[in-house]
């Protein structure tokens, strides 16, 4: 496959976005990489080319090739260039079924950490308080954690509840994988129906704070209620998952 172009074509920069120049050229280069425009080993475009290209500075193209060499998509070496590494991808899978056990046990499989963040009790949004049948008076319970995967959070998940009982819950029974184990043993219950939704959204500053992506980077948002048998939602969840590190994957017979 060609590395290189035999004719500089011009990339234009995002001047409204929020997000610097040099984080849109990276973010640009590793999709590049990763989509097998440039081959690894091979050496990447000179300085002076993506400046052209990009149609922007010296300092921002290096400090753009700067975050792909910390992200560990380029190497770079005295007398040798800029060259691609080789990028070994290790997506993380989801199965998603009719079964929703299925789905929690592809998630506790896989080689991850659970980072609690905060749990609290706050006064609650109107839009929570429609999804659990709740006053607009009533407190509700929150928990916030991150999922990390070879040191990189991968995902943000908040949970939101009714605070009776679940204020028993410690940070250490909230970094256990099972947590709706622990909230059923919290609440005495037992969940027998999950309503899920999830589609792709852009990264507020939260979400991108948190899953240390770029403002505005594509992720997948899956909102979950839990219900006992008596059908009423007992429990919200809502999850932001790295576009770049999942893939949710169905079969289903036609």
């Amino acid at each position: 496959m060609a590395n290189r172009k035999s004719k500089i074509e011009k990339t234009s920069l995002d001047h409204i976005s929020s997000v610097p120049f040099f984080i849109q050229i990276a973010e640009t280069m590793k999709r590049r990489i990763l989509s097998g425009q440039y081959d690894p080993g091979k050496q990447l475009f000179t300085g002076e080319e993506l400046e052209k290209e990009f149609q922007t500075s010296n300092i921002t193209i290096r400090k753009a090739l700067d975050k792909l060499k910390n992200d560990g998509f380029v190497e770079r070496r005295r007398g040798l260039g800029t060259t691609v590494s080789r990028i070994e991808e290790t997506p993380l899978t989801f199965e998603l079924g009719r079964s929703f056990k299925k789905l929690k046990e592809s998630i506790q499989k896989l080689n991850t950490q659970v980072k609690v963040l905060e749990i609290t009790t706050t006064r609650s949004s109107e839009y929570v308080q429609n999804f659990l049948s709740m006053d607009s008076e009533q407190d509700i319970w929150r928990m916030k954690r991150l999922r990390i995967f070879n040191g990189l959070p991968v995902s943000f998940n908040t949970y939101y509840t009714d605070p009776t009982s679940c204020n028993k819950i410690s940070k250490a029974d909230a970094e256990k994988d099972d947590i709706l184990h622990t909230i059923e043993q919290a609440k005495k219950i037992r969940f027998h129906k999950v309503n899920q939704t999830l589609r792709s959204v852009a990264a507020d500053l939260d979400i991108s704070s948190a899953l240390e992506i770029p403002y505005g980077a594509p992720v997948f948002f899956n909102e979950t209620t839990y219900h006992p048998a008596s059908g009423k939602a007992l429990l919200l969840s809502q999850n932001y998952f790295r576009g770049d590190m999942f893939i949710f994957r169905t079969s289903s017979l036609l």
